[in-house]
């Protein structure tokens, strides 16, 4: 039982972690392609688990950094883009 609470709070802190991050690093710099900040939290998520020294869950880590990644950039892409083509005046 105590391994899911690790890896649970482990999911917690890392996936907030990148939603913050690659949201931040998407609105900072619009000009910078969605899939290297993608492929950055991948590779993220691989080197977290793997100092951490997770093989089981390297995978997982992959993929759920990819989806939260994915996640927060296109929301601040569809929110720069939606107040660009309605401005507020």
């Amino acid at each position: 039982m105590e391994l899911w609470t690790m890896f649970g709070f482990y999911f917690l802190v890392m996936g907030s972690l990148v939603l913050i991050g690659s949201g931040l690093i998407t609105f900072l710099f619009p000009h910078l392609k969605s899939v290297i900040v993608i492929l950055i939290s991948m590779l993220s998520g691989f080197i977290v688990s793997a100092a951490f020294e997770l093989p089981l869950i390297i995978i997982i880590s992959v993929i759920l950094n990819a989806l939260l990644s994915l996640l927060a950039v296109g929301t601040v892409k569809g929110v720069v883009q939606a107040k660009q083509k309605h401005p507020k005046n």
